[in-house]
């Protein structure tokens, strides 16, 4: 955390996100299959890359691999 400035995009998408009730989002997942990513870390990460002007899922994937900013954003919220 202490590498993305605070005025940073990926800390105001996190604040946004975390603060939205999505439950009925949750409930709506299928629970069957390979365990999925969680629905908030999913939508940070797909609003972040919008915002960013990152539309590609191969792109997406590298930089969630080696960017700390993209991390950042695909960490899960504190109460989760």
């Amino acid at each position: 955390q202490e590498y993305i400035p605070e005025n940073h995009i990926a800390r105001t998408v996190n604040r946004i996100i975390d603060q939205l009730d999505i439950t009925s989002l949750i409930h709506s997942c299928d629970l069957e299959g390979a365990p999925a990513y969680h629905p908030c870390m999913i939508l940070k990460v797909l609003i972040h890359n919008m915002l960013i002007g990152i539309r590609g899922s191969r792109k997406r994937e590298s930089l969630l691999k080696d960017s700390l900013v993209f991390i950042y954003v695909s960490k899960p919220a504190p109460r989760f």
